[in-house]
């Protein structure tokens, strides 16, 4: 039980950390994006 509990923690933390990275690279693209013009 233990053992499913702390694979639920870690695929929420995968899942908010892929988010975060999503951001990133949005915000990157902009950034590239903005230095095109």
């Amino acid at each position: 039980m233990e053992l499913l509990v702390i694979m639920g923690v870690v695929l929420n933390n995968i899942d908010e950390t892929l988010m975060k990275i999503k951001e990133i690279i949005k915000k990157y693209r902009i950034y590239l994006n903005t230095k095109k013009l």
